[in-house]
């Protein structure tokens, strides 16, 4: 009885194992995904609720934390990018840079309405932003700056 249980335990945690293998690229986006948000967060709310920094200005300099942090980690440890020359890296981190400027705008528009327009809770609109904007990085990172093919 107690052997078949331990049989079973071990087949569920290698069930595990190997979907967390097939998944590794989405769940290492998640992770940083989740320590970029933190960073965004955090960042925008000492400016914004401590430093009294305008909405915009301070979700702008939220953003730029946000893209350097994101940037480094997803190359190192979501998409796994083997080292390039000078020149291809650079145009990995335009098209990355690029793709972020158009959730940027997404960011702030939805800010601007969320929290100056309909007033809403600077804190919820913050958090209800990242959440699409996560979203929409992972595509654009997926389909147009992270696609060399090279894997670690």
């Amino acid at each position: 009885m107690k052997e078949e249980k331990g049989l079973r335990i071990r087949g569920m945690i290698n069930k595990l194992l190997g979907i967390a293998k097939k998944n590794r690229e989405i769940i290492a986006y998640v992770i940083v995904g989740g320590i970029t948000t933190v960073a965004n967060i955090v960042t925008y709310k000492v400016l914004f609720d401590y430093c009294h920094v305008a909405n915009w200005t301070a979700n702008l300099i939220a953003w730029v934390v946000g893209v350097i942090i994101a940037y480094v980690l997803s190359n190192k440890f979501v998409f796994l990018e083997d080292e390039q020359n000078r020149q291809s890296e650079l145009s990995k981190i335009w098209k990355f840079t690029s793709a972020r400027l158009v959730t940027l705008a997404i960011d702030e528009a939805g800010m601007i309405v969320m929290v100056d327009s309909l007033k809403l809770n600077s804190d919820f609109s913050k958090i209800f932003m990242n959440i699409i904007v996560i979203v929409l990085n992972y595509i654009f990172s997926k389909v147009f700056v992270f696609r060399s093919g090279k894997k670690k």
